[in-house]
């Protein structure tokens, strides 16, 4: 795994980490038991999907660059999709609470997005090859 790749996968990570712990907490003192086990599940979803889905993205991006791009989108799109179809499956369910289990990942997967931009914009990747003569 290229190094920008293990950078953003380890800031998301903690940062994400971070916010589903504080909506776990949140989540907790609103709806007590119930809200612990939407939080947390919300956060090892959310954490889940998009740690995967970084993965993919960095595998594409060593074996075959010039479809990292389209990759990105349709894994992203798909992460997307997933997440409403589960957070959809699971809106009646009775063990969690559902309402904090939807803002917990809302909540995660803006996180995960925030933290891997700036990391992204922090990080000066070359794309051109300073030594390479022509």
């Amino acid at each position: 795994m290229p190094a920008n790749d293990a950078l953003v996968l380890r800031w998301a990570t903690s940062v994400t980490a971070a916010v589903g712990l504080i909506a776990t907490v949140i989540g907790t003192a609103i709806a007590g038991g119930k809200g612990l086990i939407a939080g947390v599940l919300g956060t090892l979803i959310a954490v889940g999907f998009f740690a995967v889905g970084q993965y993919v993205v960095g595998r594409v991006l060593r074996n075959s660059p010039e479809t990292a791009f389209m990759t990105a989108l349709v894994v992203y799109m798909g992460q997307i999709l997933a997440l409403f179809v589960l957070l959809l499956l699971l809106r009646e369910a009775t063990f969690f609470a559902p309402k904090v289990f939807a803002a917990t990942i809302i909540a995660c997967a803006l996180a995960w997005i925030f933290a891997s931009a700036v990391v992204t914009w922090r990080t000066k990747v070359l794309y051109v090859d300073p030594e390479a003569r022509p």
